[in-house]
């Protein structure tokens, strides 16, 4: 037997051990994304219904390493003059953020952006998000006045 085929064997015995949790850490993952998403859009539904914005969702295949293959789902925000900012998960895997000496384990990374500016959601425990607005690498927590202000500074 050849050394790739050793190694790539050794590879999926580790894998197939590891299956039912990495589904369970995917699933949590996914369901985290949801329920962001889900706050997200919440949040602009006046501003659709009054034709001000379009929003959809946009489903795409993310691979990590770790968490393998699944589907994720983006945010497109569209304004009536084609304004476009995107919601996009990054991973569930993410080294650290913080600013200054605070450094912290997130455990995932969402991004806002307009294709030249973003903004960086950081999940912590449970369903706590914080956001980082990449110019000046300052966090606050993330909730309805933060994603608005992020927002309106995507669109100017």
């Amino acid at each position: 037997m050849s050394t790739l085929t050793e190694f790539l064997k050794q590879r999926a015995e580790k894998f197939e051990g590891q299956a039912a949790q990495v589904v369970e850490q995917q699933k949590e993952w996914r369901q985290s994304l949801e329920k962001l998403i889900d706050s997200i859009t919440g949040w602009l539904q006046d501003a659709v219904n009054q034709n001000l914005l379009k929003v959809e969702r946009v489903v795409h295949p993310m691979r990590e390493d770790g968490l393998g293959e699944y589907l994720a789902v983006d945010l497109r925000i569209t304004t009536p003059d084609a304004r476009t900012v995107e919601v996009v998960p990054r991973g569930r895997y993410v080294v650290a953020m913080g600013t200054g000496d605070m450094m912290f384990r997130a455990r995932g990374r969402v991004d806002i952006s307009n294709g030249a500016r973003k903004f960086m959601l950081y999940r912590l425990e449970g369903e706590n998000w914080v956001i980082m607005d990449e110019d000046v690498y300052s966090e606050r927590n993330f909730d309805r006045s933060a994603f608005e202000a992020a927002l309106q500074r995507l669109l100017e």
